[in-house]
């Protein structure tokens, strides 16, 4: 199928992959049953959930292979041999296209598709014992980062730095470019109403979020301070 052509795929940090799926919350794709209903934006207790559900249930296929393990796609006659370091994208992808003889294939931040509510989380709001059921689960994935790219700490919070909310804009204010800030640990207490504080969030970002019931309390706490951003929400709902 594939002949001698070089099989490539992107390799992604687990934390960041499970948190990207429960602020994407679609059905089928991680946002199944329970976890759509974390809509305060605890992250930690949706992926935790996400996480024993998957143990227990023994299909490790389930939704469409949305939680499989990305080792799997490693193995065989035919499996990746071009990881593609997806922390880094768009940057790395655009640098293999080039490697390849691609150079006019590009791949710019607006281009891709991404998650949007719950601007505030990554993946250092996970606790120890959702870390431990994730290390459970993708310890291969982790085994895979160590390998290809030098991402051997499996405690680290990650982030994918180059497309837009992916990265909690307080963290970007920080310094955060895809490696370990100094202190990180104590980023992890920070709270989300803190954090909101200093993130980005636009009239259009909180309607998207109260019309699929995900307008966390931390959102309301903002709303109340924020007049300029009541105002706008205020002239976009009039105009519905």
């Amino acid at each position: 199928y594939f002949g001698n052509k070089t099989v490539f795929g992107l390799l992604r940090d687990p934390y960041e992959r499970l948190i990207a799926f429960a602020r994407g919350g679609v059905q089928g794709y991680g946002g199944t049953g329970d976890y759509m209903n974390y809509s305060n934006c605890n992250v930690n207790s949706a992926v935790k959930q996400m996480m024993m559900d998957y143990i227990a249930g023994g299909n490790k296929f389930k939704d469409s292979c949305t939680y499989l393990p990305q080792a799997e796609y490693f193995d065989g006659p035919y499996g990746i041999t071009l990881p593609v370091n997806n922390r880094e994208f768009p940057k790395s992808m655009n640098e293999v296209f080039a490697d390849q003889g691609y150079p006019y294939m590009r791949v710019d931040s607006t281009d891709v598709i991404h998650v949007s509510d719950c601007p505030s989380v990554w993946a250092g709001d996970l606790d120890a014992e959702t870390r431990g059921l994730v290390k459970q689960v993708y310890k291969r994935d982790f085994d895979l980062l160590c390998k290809h790219f030098g991402y051997c700490d499996r405690e680290e919070s990650a982030c994918i730095y180059q497309v837009p909310l992916m990265c909690p804009s307080w963290l970007m204010e920080l310094g955060y470019r895809g490696h370990p800030l100094p202190n990180v640990s104590q980023l992890h207490s920070v709270e989300p109403t803190q954090r909101l504080e200093a993130a980005h969030i636009s009239a259009q970002d909180v309607l998207r979020m109260a019309t699929r019931g995900r307008l966390s309390e931390d959102i309301l706490m903002r709303l109340a301070v924020d007049r300029k951003l009541l105002e706008e929400l205020a002239a976009l709902i009039s105009q519905m």
